[in-house]
């Protein structure tokens, strides 16, 4: 199994942070950031996945493109409530609170993994 970051990685403290973690976790071998791609790209990433992730903070209320294209690939997406899309139905994603904390958004990523059939079920509804 294989994570794929896709997306412009943080160049402050955060995206430092980041890298201390995988480099930490002692498979970093099976994880990629994989920068900003093209769309043709984005969407082949979104084809293979089984999951996305999409989280948010410090929004200016506008709403997501990549959560709307996780969803039209039919993925089972894991956002947090803010700014617009807490106002995602929750049957269509999994809702975590908008200040979430890191065992939240892992036990929505171990129930996803655990259970295919909500998986695939969720990714329908999107």
């Amino acid at each position: 199994m294989f994570s794929h970051f896709v997306g412009e990685e943080n160049a402050g403290e955060y995206g430092r942070q980041v890298r201390r973690v995988i480099e930490s976790c002692g498979v970093s071998a099976r994880i990629r950031i994989l920068g900003w791609t093209d769309m043709a790209l984005f969407s082949r990433y979104l084809a293979a996945a089984d999951v996305a992730v999409q989280l948010r903070s410090q929004s200016r209320g506008e709403s997501s493109a990549a959560v709307l294209d996780c969803m039209n690939h039919g993925l089972a997406t894991i956002v947090n409530a803010h700014g617009s899309l807490a106002e995602l139905p929750s049957e269509a994603v999994m809702l975590l609170p908008d200040l979430f904390d890191n065992s939240q958004l892992s036990d929505a990523l171990e129930y996803l993994w655990r259970n295919g059939v909500d998986r695939q079920a969720l990714g329908i509804r999107a």
